[in-house]
This record gives structure tokens, C-alpha cells and sequence, in this order.
């Protein structure tokens, strides 16, 4: 398992810890290509499942979109930054993390508050997702 910052360690959820800190990956992708990839592939899966009554799709596509905000500033992210911002993106893309995304009605609530903390611990609080 990777090494995490504990800033970033404590800006997270306790409840969201333990199944981030099982997706980051000992080094971080390549490129931001393959995360933009990941994140329409998943966005196509929640798109399927929307006539479930219990997906939040809005929300789904807000955190997408500031992913994508965030991964426009990949050249200036350091080793570091990359490996949590890749673990942000395949927390998002899994559908059975803390919270099902496809089975319940605040499924992706967790993957929001996971992206909050990264964006934080950025210091891209324009970023930042509004979950009231």
C-alpha cells in the first residue's frame, strides 16, 4: 500500500478512510488521459442505471465535472498529488465503495466528500462540491 500524507489522511471522511486508502495506487497513472477515460466510461454506467429511483445522477455528474476541472492541472501536480488524485478518480469509478452508488439514494455522497477532500488538499476550494 502507498504511502498517504496524513493532511490528506485527515481531511477524509472516517467512514470513506478505509476504502480510499485500498484503491491508491503505488504510483499514480501516466497520464490524466486514462483517468478522463475512466470517468466517462463510469458516468456511461450511471447514465444505464438513472432509471433506478435510488441514483443520483446530478451529483455524479458534478463530481465528473470537477474531476475534470482538477485534471486539467495535471502537468502541475507533483508525484504525489498525481497518486491521490488517480486514487480520487477510482474511488469514483467503483460502484461498491462506502456507499453503493447504484443502490442507494446518497450512494455518491462519499464519493463527493472524497473529492472535496482532494480538492482541499489542493487548495482548490473552487472545486469544492456543495452537499447540503
Amino acid at each position: 500500500m502507498a504511502d498517504i500524507a496524513p493532511e490528506f489522511l485527515k481531511l477524509l471522511p472516517e467512514r470513506t478512510a478505509e476504502a480510499f486508502e485500498r484503491v491508491v495506487p503505488d504510483h499514480a497513472s501516466p497520464s490524466p488521459e486514462l483517468l478522463i477515460g475512466l470517468i466517462r466510461s463510469h458516468l456511461d454506467v450511471v447514465a444505464e442505471a438513472e432509471t433506478g429511483e435510488f441514483v443520483d445522477t446530478h451529483l455524479a455528474r458534478v463530481i465528473a465535472d470537477r474531476l475534470f476541472k482538477m485534471l486539467e492541472s495535471w502537468e502541475q501536480f507533483s508525484d504525489a498529488y498525481r497518486q491521490l488524485a488517480h486514487a480520487t478518480v477510482t474511488y469514483f469509478v467503483m460502484n461498491d465503495d462506502a456507499d453503493c452508488d447504484l443502490s442507494s439514494p446518497t450512494g455518491f455522497d462519499d464519493d463527493a466528500e472524497i473529492a472535496n477532500a482532494l480538492f482541499t488538499y489542493l487548495g482548490r476550494v473552487d472545486l469544492l462540491i456543495d452537499l447540503d
